[in-house]
């Protein structure tokens, strides 16, 4: 991605090799500061995941700016992982 490319709402990294997906990642966030320098980012382990957690991270905050997150390792999540995540891409906290 570009320094002036539009960020999508949702990107999907995906891949047998961490390193080109590390690369992917950091591409996504060059571009996402480039527009928004404050982004905040969040790194999530579906592994070790609190429910709650992602609602959290994914409201909007009370002081603006925009909230980037990261879920590595998605092939370890439970279900309640995925219920949730679900819930929470299609129906997104509203401030």
């Amino acid at each position: 991605m570009t320094a002036d490319a539009q960020v999508p709402a949702l990107v999907l990294v995906t891949g047998p090799e961490e390193l080109r997906a590390e690369r992917a990642v950091d591409s996504v966030l060059a571009t996402v500061r480039a527009q928004e320098a404050d982004a905040e980012v969040v790194r999530i382990h579906p592994g070790s995941y609190q429910p709650g957690e992602l609602m959290v991270h994914a409201s909007p905050s009370l002081f603006g700016g925009w909230s980037v997150i990261v879920v590595h390792d998605l092939d370890e999540a439970d279900d309640a992982w995925c219920w949730t995540s679900q819930a929470t891409w299609t129906s997104p906290p509203t401030a």
